[in-house]
């Protein structure tokens, strides 16, 4: 059977959809990294819940097989990104790469990977150079094969006494994989 597949740039109407898939998405693909307590300090503070911010943005983006949406993944600038972890601001030109999520029955199937393209594609027409992701360490394994390079690490908390370990990846625009960032 042959399936369609899209991408088009989210609505609304998609938030609970996008919601539950993040949320199957964490309880599931995540359970190698996370512990029972981590789990539930994360189902408590749905740290999982999208930013509508990015849909009314305009940067949030869905992938749909045969017309239902399976995975979602957006941009914003990096300011967001930096308020997160308590950082310097950085330079201007990085786009944040975010909440990236696939529902568990569609996963490994290169949708990610598409939807993480699409929001490169889009971040570069609107200017920025520079991609940068905070990923669990399964997502930063995809935006490795996608050419991201680790530059540090970070230590979200959330919940009372959770902390979220995450990787923090940077690509700059062109830049392929098996190639660094300072010989693309």
């Amino acid at each position: 059977m042959v399936r369609k597949l899209s991408v088009r740039t989210a609505t609304f109407d998609d938030l609970p959809r996008l919601n539950d898939i993040a949320a199957r998405a964490v309880n599931t693909l995540l359970s190698p990294y996370f512990t029972a307590e981590q789990f539930h300090a994360a189902n408590e503070a749905k740290i999982y819940q999208l930013d509508a911010d990015l849909v009314e943005a305009g940067t949030y983006y869905v992938g749909e097989i045969d017309g239902v949406v399976v995975a979602g993944s957006g941009w914003s600038t990096s300011g967001q990104l930096d308020s997160i972890v308590g950082r310097e601001t950085e330079a201007r030109g990085t786009a944040a790469m975010r909440s990236s999520y696939v529902d568990p029955g569609w996963s490994r199937r290169g949708i990610a990977s598409l939807l993480a393209r699409t929001t490169e594609t889009a971040a570069s027409l609107s200017g920025f150079h520079r991609y940068e992701s905070m990923c669990t360490p399964a997502a930063a394994a995809m935006r490795r094969a996608l050419g991201y390079q680790t530059v540090g690490s970070a230590k979200v908390p959330y919940g009372p006494g959770s902390v979220l370990d995450l990787v923090v990846m940077r690509k700059e625009a062109g830049a392929r994989p098996g190639r660094s960032m300072r010989n693309p």
